[in-house]
């Protein structure tokens, strides 16, 4: 078995892309006699229940919790109560270390106290049973059991916004009324999905959101890293979507929760950074003017990408920067290095490519790219209706502002206007500072 795994990692070790390798080739590496099928098919079988068996064992190993159970299950079976007392200590002692206070810590601290109960001895149990707490052993149930429903109700609420479905769940008003007992509202893995639900079916009301920041701020060092992602990116969906609206104060929100993502570690999958976080980050960072914090970020972070999508974001976040520094003959060169096979760098490659056009007064080629670009935008299937409108749109308003001197101040004060009452315009705000631009130089 150690020969196949060292051939099996020839091929197959980490960070190398999977290929598909003939049976008789993987053989011939490991055996000098002819192929046997049979016996192949066996030895992937073997190595494939080591390997599982290695995974158990890893997973049992890191959780000290679960290992706590087991023992006491196992002393319970084997009539050990008399290691009781040494049990019990070794239990505190993985509690106090255990920095996790997620759902699942709850429901570990429910079995483990339940099955510490099974052992005391029935003589002890009634000479000192006034200090035998069931009462807390029921609550870390509860607990588990009120954060569980609450996380599953905030997922569902997502694939309704998502999918555009009317899921529910069975019983959640019960649920809702439990969580705000205080018995259980302050605990921070109950206090956190319920603000989570709140911001989701409350949105306007944006208290429910620096509540929950606040909480974040708190308590987010209680739970292991993929549940503090979640917790995180549902902030985040929350901002982004005040962002889209147009509320000038979110960007910030954005930003800051973005950081904290990155300080702790939470932004990466394998090392991997989201190409759509990657892109958010640089957008925030420039709409709040961090603009030298962003150009050390596109390049610290540039090879924590795919390596697929790496050189396309890259190159697409450069000409951001650019364009908010205003060297938009460097805006072009970047564009011009992106590929623009992807739907999402096409549309939003091109836009940035007629901002740049304008500043430069390069009208002649301001007007082909709005052709192509408009031609594209109809021709493409991919892309919903509102959001052609919201590119086309975005061309419109160019294209007249573009014929507009300063010295068209009733023109330009009733284009604002339009553009103002016009939702979801791609650039809307550089197309607001540039009519805004030219209503001052007239005063």
């Amino acid at each position: 078995m150690i020969t196949f795994l060292e051939v099996a990692m020839e091929y197959i070790g980490e960070g190398k892309e999977e290929v598909f390798i003939e049976n008789e080739v993987f053989w011939s590496k490991i055996f000098k006699e002819v192929y046997d099928d049979l016996k192949f098919r066996k030895l992937n079988s073997d190595f494939n229940h080591l390997v599982e068996e290695f995974m158990v064992q890893e997973e049992f190993g890191a959780d000290k919790q679960n290992r706590n159970l087991l023992k006491i299950q196992a002393l319970s079976k084997r009539g050990g109560e008399k290691m009781y007392e040494s049990l019990k200590q070794d239990v505190e002692f993985g509690r106090k270390i255990d920095p996790n206070r997620n759902a699942n810590y709850y429901l570990h601290l429910y079995n483990i106290e339940k099955s510490i109960f099974k052992l005391i001895p029935d003589e002890e149990r009634k000479k000192d049973f006034k200090d035998i707490n069931i009462d807390k052993i029921s609550e870390n149930l509860d607990i588990y059991f009120i954060a569980e429903k609450l996380k599953y109700y905030s997922d569902i609420l997502s694939w309704n916004q998502i999918y555009n479905t009317s899921l529910n769940m069975r019983g959640i008003e019960i649920v809702m009324k439990l969580a705000n007992n205080p018995l259980f509202r302050d605990v921070p893995v109950i206090a956190i999905f319920m603000k989570i639900i709140l911001i989701k079916t409350l949105e306007e009301n944006e208290e429910h959101y620096f509540e929950l920041k606040n909480l974040i701020d708190q308590h987010l060092y209680l739970f292991p890293k993929n549940e503090a992602k979640e917790i995180i990116d549902q902030a985040l969906n929350y901002t982004i979507k005040k962002v889209n609206l147009g509320l000038k104060s979110y960007p910030k929100e954005s930003l800051d929760l973005y950081k904290k993502g990155l300080r702790n570690d939470l932004l990466f999958i394998k090392g991997v950074l989201e190409i759509s976080d990657f892109r958010n980050i640089v957008f925030m960072g420039l709409r709040v003017g961090d603009i030298k914090w962003v150009e050390n970020f596109i390049y610290e972070y540039k090879e924590n990408l795919e390596d697929r999508s790496k050189d396309n974001a890259f190159f697409f976040s450069l000409a951001r920067l650019e364009t908010y520094k205003k060297n938009y003959n460097k805006v072009i060169e970047y564009l011009n290095k992106i590929n623009y096979d992807d739907i999402w760098y096409n549309l939003n490659g091109r836009s940035l490519l007629i901002a740049a056009y304008y500043e430069l007064y390069e009208f002649d080629a301001l007007e082909s790219l709005f052709q192509s670009y408009k031609t594209y935008i109809n021709r493409e299937k991919l892309l919903l209706k509102h959001r052609k409108k919201n590119y086309l749109d975005f061309i419109k308003y160019t294209s007249k502002l573009m014929k507009l001197t300063k010295y068209d101040q009733d023109k330009l004060k009733k284009l604002k206007q339009d553009l103002l009452d016009t939702p979801g315009v791609v650039n809307k705000p550089w197309l607001l500072e540039k009519m805004d631009e030219l209503l001052i130089q007239k005063k």
